[in-house]
């Protein structure tokens, strides 16, 4: 019909768009499209998505840098049309193309909550980077619609990895384990008591109870409060008041 193939229906009907092809029913069954491939190989039926920057059938033309190459779009009716997207799955070029060579990247959309655009929330760079925004979290655990028991994020100012059950082991089972920074401080789950401070070209602070009462200094160590010792070797002139 006006260029169209209708399937299951006599009128063409917006879904975000008109489109080519346009399969519609009420049953249970069938109600999808398959694609089935019996082959004695390894390889399997497919589905392509491709694009030209030509003008005209049968085109060429190279294509630029972020442009997209197809989309998988998941949309639901809002009571008044079927043009909101919900989720959205693109391939889009990522570098620079080149015969032989067009590099791409997937992005994932997704439309929050309350209204608003379909926003990206995660990509594959062509170079295999996982990559997320700024406050776009992985969580783990817990159940699926709800907050996750482990979360890893980016605020945009600092990064995060927070664990809200039980204990949060960190572990290298065949070497060794660093932490890296210009200074690392062990405090409590609040942030309102220190437990150990690691300062850069400076001192080792231990806590008890908030309280300092060990530090490194460049001549030795610094201690508040009482000692308790079960021995006490001393190798030099040493000096106690």
């Amino acid at each position: 019909k006006d260029g169209h193939i209708l399937i299951g229906g006599t009128s063409s009907r917006s879904v975000g768009f008109a489109h080519e092809l346009q399969l519609e029913g009420t049953a249970t069954t069938p109600h999808s499209i398959s694609n089935i491939s019996n082959r004695a190989d390894a390889h399997a039926s497919h589905i392509d998505f491709a694009k030209t920057r030509g003008a005209s059938l049968g085109s060429i033309n190279i294509v630029q840098d972020d442009d997209f190459l197809g989309h998988v779009i998941f949309r639901g009716s809002d009571g008044s049309n079927l043009n909101r997207q919900s989720a959205r799955i693109s391939g889009a070029v990522d570098g620079t193309p080149s015969s032989g060579n067009v590099p791409g990247r997937l992005e994932f959309y997704t439309e929050p909550s309350g209204g608003g655009s379909t926003t990206e929330r995660a990509r594959i760079t062509s170079g295999g980077v996982f990559k997320m925004p700024d406050n776009g979290k992985i969580e783990l655990g817990g159940s699926q619609s709800g907050t996750g028991d482990f979360q890893l994020y980016h605020s945009g100012s600092n990064g995060f990895f927070t664990s809200s059950t039980g204990f949060f082991r960190i572990a290298n089972t065949t070497g060794g384990l660093f932490l890296d920074g210009s200074g690392v401080t062990i405090r409590s789950e609040a942030g309102d008591e220190n437990y150990a401070i690691f300062n850069n070209d400076g001192s080792v602070e231990l806590y008890h109870n908030n309280a300092k009462k060990f530090e490194t200094t460049a001549y030795g160590i610094d201690v508040t409060g009482t000692t308790g010792t079960d021995g006490l070797a001393v190798s030099g002139i040493s000096t106690f008041s």
